[in-house]
């Protein structure tokens, strides 16, 4: 779905989303899910989201390698 964009806007979307949605989910669902409390946000989600968008740019790189996504 993110592969459709292209130049600064395909590593935009990349990095936003692991930054955003990934901690979303482990803060907000995993939890829940385990039968467990919602964690402490402050420091946590804002290291969270630095570590997971690196993920985000990592996904991008490895799909711009692969050729999954268009050149800019």
């Amino acid at each position: 779905m993110l592969t459709r964009f292209s130049g600064s806007a395909y590593w935009l979307s990349w990095i936003l989303a692991g930054a955003i949605a990934l901690p979303l989910v482990a803060f907000f669902v995993v939890p829940p899910l385990k039968g467990l409390e919602t964690p402490p946000l402050w420091p946590r989600y804002l290291v969270s989201m630095m570590l997971n968008a690196t993920w985000g740019l990592g996904t991008a790189l490895i799909l711009r390698g692969l050729g999954g996504a268009r050149s800019s």
